[in-house]
């Protein structure tokens, strides 16, 4: 393949980075969101499933919904590292885990553990271009708060470009798609020499949820707190990363692509903090007609919560979990397992 590819020509004004990258101080804001695993795979057979030797299976009924704040976002391309500054941002994003199976001789055979993006969205048009043109993924440029309180409460929300109703004569207008709050953490590890898990272990023990054998246990964390992720990965490096259907509209036939690929991007956490757990958490979704990740991916698993994120007070629910962290993250090692033509 790479014979075929011609040079790319950069412009001076094309608002793109190139990976691989690294995020300092990064923030991350998580919430667990029961699914309609029917619609998962409906959405995997539409978006991942287009290769006829590659598919992608949801692994269990559930949707992380992340809001995500980059302070500082640099390039580690030795074509730009230490040519050009940094950037910053804040996300949103709607992810799951899906099974990727390669077929070999006529079977269909598991391969990796992945995480499928069907939405995401950011407030920094340099992320958002990127993110499509050389990464894949279906990125959206909207409005995205992220504010942690004095008192650990974290309160987050999205709004995307969109249409009210649909009619020629409908306005394109920033339309609400997601709003959390939560209450303050339940459990706030005050240990930060003490990484995750050990983290929370610990933080247990010291709020008296844990005790027993834990406290001896607790004296043996020290020669392996620094190796669960790097085992992790070890055991299975998809955990950590992401599959994305990457294309192109054919100009002349809108409805067909000009070109598409399966791309996947591994990513790695680095000096991860204290993970905090919330209590009192509330999400709250809308649906619009233009887009609908309540319908889409079945989210809050019933009609009546699907039919609630229509209406302009949205649906609410309580996540099955809400936690946070701040860690450094180097993202950007991409391959093409599948590109047309």
């Amino acid at each position: 393949m790479s014979g075929k590819l011609k040079p790319f020509i950069d412009l001076d004004d094309m608002q793109q980075a190139l990976p691989p990258f690294f995020f300092q101080d990064m923030g991350v804001r998580t919430f667990l969101l029961p699914a309609d695993l029917r619609k998962l795979k409906a959405w995997c057979d539409i978006v991942l499933n287009v290769s006829p030797d590659n598919r992608f299976l949801p692994v269990a009924p559930i949707v992380v919904l992340g809001f995500n704040t980059y302070p500082r976002m640099v390039t580690l391309n030795p074509l730009l590292a230490g040519k050009v500054g940094y950037t910053r941002q804040n996300e949103y994003y709607f992810m799951f885990p899906v099974l990727h199976l390669k077929r070999s001789w006529n079977l269909w055979i598991p391969h990796e553990i992945t995480w499928a993006y069907p939405y995401i969205g950011v407030d920094n048009p340099t992320s958002a271009f990127t993110g499509r043109e050389v990464l894949g993924f279906s990125k959206t440029l909207g409005t995205i708060d992220y504010a942690d309180s004095a008192q650990g409460q974290f309160r987050g929300s999205v709004s995307m470009p969109g249409f009210a109703e649909l009619g020629p004569n409908a306005p394109e207008t920033m339309l609400k798609l997601a709003e959390v709050q939560t209450g303050a953490p339940l459990i706030d590890p005050p240990h930060p020499e003490k990484r995750f898990p050990w983290s929370l272990l610990k933080a247990s023990m010291d709020q008296g949820l844990v005790g027993g054998l834990a406290n001896q246990f607790m004296e043996l964390t020290d020669l392996v707190e620094n190796m669960v992720l790097s085992l992790f990965q070890a055991i299975d490096p998809s955990l950590f990363s992401v599959i994305n259907l990457k294309q192109f509209r054919h100009p002349s036939t809108p409805t067909l692509a000009a070109y598409q690929s399966l791309d996947s991007c591994r990513f790695r956490e680095i000096g991860m903090s204290p993970v905090k757990i919330y209590g009192s958490s509330q999400v709250t979704l809308w649906d619009n007609p233009t887009t609908s990740p309540v319908a889409i991916l079945g989210l809050g698993g019933s009609t009546a919560f699907a039919a609630a994120a229509q209406m302009p007070n949205g649906a609410t629910l309580t996540p099955l979990y809400a936690a946070g962290w701040e860690s450094d993250m180097w993202f950007g090692e991409a391959r093409t397992i599948w590109s047309c033509p």
